[in-house]
């Protein structure tokens, strides 16, 4: 109850420090959410660049493509990661993962992925502009309706395996190899899908130019590091504004260790409140609002990762802050109400 009582006080009676504080945080978390963000595109995309060093792939001639990839994978299950098959519908390409999972890279920025129920479902790439309007709609490969659930990230669209029927369209096969092959295994590899696919024409994996380590995740925790200092500048300007109500809480009995209790909890409610105001920004009004600027955007972050993100934001606000109360309240009540 004092909790919620010391919260409305702080809003009310002291809104210019409240509204600063909020809007600190709200734009510290907001800056971290988006910086994070692009880091974990960025990982991606490099776990895209490592799947190519690794990806051999061939045209194929549309017949008996199912048993051609089970003959494959009988030889050479331990050997592969993944297998991908690429349709020709009109002017679109469509991506297919034969194994019915979706690639490192290729992340659904509205929607969903696939589910148990995924038959017709097809993802709709990122390129297509106003992209969320075609969501719940269909869309059609030779005379197959597809019910678009999301918008990949990647530069084509997806669809389960299983949802392709008409393999008459089938156009090219890539195959991921798993990492650290040896040499004569890698050789059997593709020797093997000369003999299965009936064709000299493999397109050997090639090496991508290393990237240098992002610092965007560097970025975030300076973000985060700036606005906890802006905080507890704020903050201790706060108590200053406080010390005749402090002093009343000592004289009444409440000790130091509630005391810093109180103020702690009380800045961990602000922090948890702004936080979820801003994934859910995040998650449905950034798309827009970066899309109106012409700038690519989407929203890659999950539920743990947001959890490892609050915890970034909470636990060393808390600490420096903790840190600060102890220094703030070492001093006797009669000291407090006097200044």
């Amino acid at each position: 109850m004092l909790l919620f009582l010391n919260l409305k006080t702080l809003a009310k009676k002291m809104s210019i420090y409240f509204v600063m504080i909020v809007l600190v945080l709200f734009f510290t978390i907001i800056g971290a959410i988006v910086v994070y963000n692009y880091y974990l595109i960025s990982a991606s995309e490099k776990d895209y660049y490592r799947e190519k060093e690794r990806s051999y792939s061939l045209s194929v001639e549309p017949f008996y493509i199912d048993e051609k990839l089970d003959m494959l994978l009988e030889i050479h299950h331990s050997d592969i990661q993944r297998i991908y098959v690429t349709v020709r519908n009109n002017n679109d390409y469509i991506l297919s993962n034969y194994f019915g999972e979706s690639s490192m890279a290729f992340k659904v920025q509205l929607g969903h992925f696939f589910d148990g129920n995924s038959t017709n479902q097809i993802l709709i790439p990122a390129s297509i502009q106003n992209g969320a309007d075609y969501i719940g709609k269909t869309y059609t490969v030779g005379s197959e309706k597809f019910q678009v659930i999301g918008i990949s990230s990647a530069d084509v669209y997806e669809i389960p395996y299983q949802s392709l029927k008409i393999k008459d369209h089938i156009e090219q096969v890539v195959v991921v190899a798993k990492s650290s092959l040896k040499e004569n295994v890698k050789e059997a590899l593709v020797n093997n899908m000369k003999y299965i696919f009936q064709t000299e024409q493999i397109g050997m994996p090639s090496p991508t130019v290393k990237q240098e380590m992002s610092i965007d995740y560097f970025i975030t925790f300076g973000i985060i590091l700036l606005g906890i200092l802006n905080i507890s500048y704020i903050y201790i300007s706060v108590m200053e504004k406080r010390k005749k109500q402090q002093a009343i809480f000592y004289i009444l009995g409440c000790s130091k260790p509630k005391l810093i209790s109180l103020y702690l909890f009380e800045i961990l409610i602000i922090i948890t409140v702004v936080f979820c105001l801003c994934v859910v920004f995040s998650k449905f009004l950034l798309f827009n609002i970066f899309n109106a600027l012409d700038e690519f955007y989407y929203h890659v972050i999950n539920s743990a990762q947001y959890v490892s993100l609050y915890i970034s934001c909470v636990s060393p606000t808390l600490f420096v802050l903790l840190c600060q109360f102890v220094h703030f309240f070492n001093k006797t009540p009669f000291e407090l109400k006097r200044k």
